[in-house]
């Protein structure tokens, strides 16, 4: 016999339960924090330590060099003179300059003829020439043939050609080094920018006498 609509099994329907159904309901949660405690979870993290610099940057903030019980002359101007040339090869000369006078009216360093060539070059290149010579004269040691190079090359670059012949005669008379073919080639460079072409010349051919 079969089945009529009113004998026919009942069928059973699931309904999805979504997952925010799953959720016990607010008044099945832990009873709500007290005063203090709310308060204490919205404060902001304090730090522990809220200056990491080194001590001597905390007791000067003006400073920008350790103090001298922080350093150990003779081993240290060789960090010196690295982060000078850093702070000059990303155009940082300024900051170069202070830490470079800084250090020289501390006296606590002995210089050497690295620090004062990266600061010629420095200034050199932000086109402050005059005051790359005033560090070329107060150089205690000897200056090497890079630092007459680079001095010689910011007079060219400037336009000053009549600073470069004066430096480039007093690097002859002292003796000190002996012209190589950078400072000729600088030189000639120099007076050819300035249509100079007899003096420009005649260093050529003092080049090729002088020059092996």
């Amino acid at each position: 016999m079969p089945f009529t609509s009113s004998t026919r099994p009942p069928t059973t329907t699931t309904t999805p339960t979504h997952p925010s159904t799953m959720l016990p309901s607010p008044t099945s949660c832990s009873p709500t924090p007290s005063l203090s405690l709310q308060l204490t979870l919205r404060q902001p993290r304090q730090h522990v330590h809220q200056c990491s610099r080194p001590p001597w940057r905390c007791q000067r903030r003006h400073s920008l060099v350790p103090q001298s019980q922080y350093l150990h002359k003779g081993c240290c101007v060789y960090s010196c003179n690295a982060i000078l040339g850093v702070l000059v090869r990303a155009n940082y000369v300024n900051i170069a300059k202070a830490i470079y006078d800084q250090v020289l009216a501390e006296a606590i360093l002995e210089l050497d003829v690295y620090t004062y060539t990266t600061m010629i070059c420095g200034l050199c290149k932000v086109g402050m020439v005059e005051s790359a010579r005033k560090v070329f004269e107060e150089i205690p040691c000897k200056p090497n043939m890079v630092t007459y190079n680079t001095l010689i090359h910011g007079f060219c670059k400037k336009g000053h050609m009549e600073g470069a012949t004066r430096l480039f005669d007093r690097l002859v008379e002292n003796k000190s080094c002996k012209p190589d073919v950078e400072c000729f080639t600088t030189l000639i460079e120099g007076y050819s920018k300035r249509s100079d072409f007899r003096d420009a010349l005649e260093c050529l051919k003092e080049m090729m006498e002088g020059v092996p």
